[in-house]
């Protein structure tokens, strides 16, 4: 029996380190839990100061919201980074981090809507190296698209 879920978004400011749960009323899959994708939008800019953070928040809004039991959590992370307006390279490298260290867990990390400017940042790091361009949207209705595509296709 599936059962109709709307995707869960939080909102992590860089800048303030606020954490901030909102919903997304229309996007919605008929996917257990553990195969609903959460949906964090980062917002500021990702640098030094806040980037050796990144995971922690990121583990601790998960935790929060599906509980702290591996089990419980959600395969697919979604990172939207729409409103991330400069990343310099310190935080380049804890993305690799980060995305190395959510794999190892089983889950997966999938990144939308990098501006022209932290994509080239991105690229000039060679985080697509260890990254897969193929894990990157132009919008999170792409990457919510494909998830539920590749869910529906196994």
């Amino acid at each position: 029996q599936k059962m109709k879920i709307s995707n869960s978004v939080f909102l992590y400011n860089a800048k303030l380190s606020e954490k901030v749960f909102f919903h997304i009323q229309d996007n919605s899959f008929d996917l257990g839990c553990r195969n609903e994708p959460a949906i964090v939008r980062i917002t500021g800019n990702l640098n030094l100061a806040n980037a050796p953070i990144l995971e922690d928040q990121i583990v601790d809004l998960l935790s929060k919201e599906y509980g702290e039991n591996e089990v419980e959590q959600p395969r697919i992370i979604i990172l939207d980074l729409n409103c991330v307006s400069h990343i310099d390279p310190s935080a380049c490298q804890m993305l690799v981090k980060n995305h190395k260290q959510f794999a190892r867990k089983g889950q997966h990390l999938c990144y939308v809507g990098m501006r022209g400017n932290v994509w080239r940042r991105m690229t000039d790091m060679k985080v697509f190296s260890v990254i897969p361009k193929e894990k990157c949207y132009p919008t999170l209705q792409d990457a919510l698209a494909y998830q539920s595509k590749r869910h529906h296709e196994l």
